[in-house]
C-alpha cells in the first residue's frame, strides 16, 4: 500500500487533545504516521509554533480565524518543496481555505465529526450558539460536502443523514469511526478525588454537553445524593457554565491538560446526552480506561458493539439514570465486570490503528481515481 503525504487543516488546537474533536484529529493523524505516512497538521492557534510529535508535524499559526491566509501560504510553501497527495479539512468551516488548493488539483477529504446542521437545530433550552442561523450552517456544510472528493462520517447514522440532507452519492460518504489508542490509558496515575466519584467530561462550547450538564446538575445529582451523601460529581471541560456551583457534592475542574488521570480516578463515568450528532469520543475513552459508563441511548448512537448490562449501562429517564449510578457505586464486582468488558470492546473494535488501516484504502482509492 503506497504511503501518502497528507495535509490536515484544523481551526482549533490539536495537542494536547483536550476535547473530542482534537482527540479524533490527533488519533487519526498519529495512527496514519505510525503506518509511515507523512502527516502535517496546519491549525489556527493562539501562538506560532512548529513541533513534531509521534511522527506528526504540527504547525500552529495565529490569528485564529476561518480565513487565515497564513495557513494557505504555509501550505503552498511546503507543497512546492514536497507536494502533498491529499488535503483533509476537519469540519466544514475551514473549507474555503481547503478549496483554494483545488487550483493545484489536490483531492480534498472532508472529515465530518458529526452532522453540523443537526447541532444547531432549535432545541428547547438556550445555549451559546442559539442565534447561529441553522440555514447558514447547512449552506456551508452543503457546499463543503459537494466540493469535497470524499467525506468521512463517524457512523452509519451520520453517513446516512449527510446523504439524505445534501443528496450525496453513497460511495462519496465513507464511515471512519472515532477510535482510541489502546496504550493511551496504560500506566496513568489516577487522580485522588477523596470519595466515590461520578465524572462528566465535555466542553460547553458543544451545545449537547451544556444540556447534559444541566440535566446532571439540576435533576440527577439531587436524586443520587438524596440516597448517598458521600458521592462527588466531577466536571471536566472548557468553559463550565456560570450557574454550575461547587459544593460538597460538586467539583468543577474546568479544562485540564491531560484528562486521563481524572478518568482513571473516577468510579463511574456518565454521558447523559439527549441530542446532537457524531459518536462520543468521551465514551470510547471511558471504555478504553476500563470504566463503567452510564449513558443515554442518544449518547451511544453510532457506537457499535455496546450492549446494556454487558459493557455499558443505558438509561434514558432521569430516575433510571440515577438508579444506575447508585447501583454501580454499591456493587464493586459489577462495576469491575462492566468496566473490564468495556475495555475489551474498545480495544477490539475501536483501536485507531485498525480504523486507520481501513481509511488508507479510501485515501489510496481517491488518489488512484485522480491519477
Amino acid at each position: 500500500m503506497p504511503l501518502l503525504r497528507i495535509a490536515i487543516f484544523v481551526h482549533f488546537n490539536v495537542y494536547p487533545p483536550s476535547h473530542g474533536a482534537a482527540s479524533r484529529v490527533w488519533g487519526l493523524a498519529r495512527a496514519l504516521a505510525s503506518l509511515g505516512n507523512n502527516i502535517t497538521i496546519l491549525s489556527n492557534g493562539f501562538r506560532d509554533y512548529v513541533k513534531k510529535m509521534d511522527g506528526v508535524e504540527i504547525i500552529s499559526l495565529k490569528p485564529i480565524s476561518l480565513l487565515n491566509p497564513r495557513m494557505i501560504l504555509e501550505f503552498l510553501r511546503r507543497n512546492k518543496k514536497d507536494p502533498f497527495d491529499i488535503v483533509q479539512c476537519e469540519l466544514p468551516y475551514l473549507f474555503p481555505v481547503a478549496l483554494m488548493t483545488k487550483i493545484l488539483r489536490k483531492p480534498i477529504v472532508l472529515d465530518e465529526h458529526g452532522v453540523e446542521r443537526v447541532f444547531y437545530e432549535p432545541v428547547p433550552l438556550p445555549h451559546p450558539f442559539e442565534k447561529v442561523p441553522v440555514g447558514l450552517v447547512g449552506l456551508v456544510e452543503n457546499v463543503a460536502t459537494r466540493f469535497s472528493d470524499l467525506v468521512f462520517a463517524c457512523s452509519d447514522v451520520d453517513a446516512n443523514k449527510l446523504r439524505e440532507l445534501y443528496g450525496l452519492p453513497r460511495e462519496k460518504v465513507q464511515v471512519v469511526p472515532n477510535g482510541v489508542d489502546k496504550n493511551f490509558f496504560e500506566d496513568v496515575d489516577p487522580h485522588n478525588y477523596g470519595k466515590s466519584t461520578v465524572l462528566f467530561v465535555g466542553s460547553v462550547i458543544h451545545p449537547p454537553n451544556l444540556f447534559a450538564i444541566r440535566k446532571l446538575y439540576h435533576e440527577i445529582i439531587p436524586l443520587v445524593t438524596k440516597s448517598r451523601n458521600d458521592v462527588l460529581f466531577a466536571f471536566v471541560g472548557k468553559n463550565p457554565p456560570t450557574w454550575l456551583a461547587a459544593s460538597q457534592h460538586v467539583t468543577i475542574l474546568g479544562e485540564v491538560e491531560d484528562v486521563r488521570p481524572y478518568i482513571a480516578g473516577a468510579d463511574v463515568c456518565v454521558a447523559p446526552i439527549d441530542y446532537g450528532s457524531g459518536t462520543r469520543t468521551k465514551i470510547l475513552e471511558f471504555m478504553a480506561c476500563g470504566k463503567p459508563v452510564v449513558s443515554t441511548t442518544k449518547g451511544v448512537e453510532g457506537i457499535e458493539g455496546v450492549a446494556d448490562g454487558e459493557n455499558i449501562v443505558i438509561r434514558d429517564s432521569v430516575a433510571g439514570f440515577s438508579e444506575a449510578i447508585l447501583d454501580i457505586l454499591s456493587d464493586e464486582g459489577e462495576a469491575k465486570r462492566i468496566g473490564r468488558n468495556a475495555k475489551a470492546t474498545a480495544r477490539e473494535m475501536y483501536d485507531w490503528r485498525k480504523i486507520t488501516a481501513k481509511s488508507m484504502t479510501y485515501y489510496n482509492k481517491l488518489c488512484q481515481s485522480r491519477s
